[in-house]
């Protein structure tokens, strides 16, 4: 029988960590949105560049270039909807805005 519960335990947790990681509805209808680049690095300029630094390499926030290789579109810009860490959540920003920013932190 404590088998079982745990068995059961196990599989709900399991399940939860799946969904938990998931990309949002959001971040997966913004992934397939086309980014431009050219309008991407005017925003990331106003908004991610002072903790970022302009050329990703990072400063008081990651180094982009390291981390965009581990992530899929959809998990970056769940990560600029939601924040991480010490970074805030931008989910205020329009749906084409983020995904030029995630076409102008590809093209760094």
């Amino acid at each position: 029988m404590l088998l079982r519960r745990i068995k059961i335990l196990l599989i709900a947790i399991t399940t939860c960590l799946f969904v938990a990681c998931a990309p949002s509805e959001r971040a997966l209808k913004i992934a397939k949105l086309s980014g431009d680049a050219a309008e991407g690095k005017v925003y990331y300029e106003n908004k991610c560049s002072r903790c970022h630094g302009t050329d990703g390499k990072g400063g008081q926030g990651v180094n982009l270039i390291e981390h965009r290789d581990g992530h899929d579109d959809a998990e970056l810009i769940d990560m600029i909807l939601e924040g991480s860490g010490t970074m805030p959540s931008f989910n205020h920003l329009e749906d084409q805005e983020i995904a030029d920013i995630i076409s102008h932190i590809r093209a760094l």
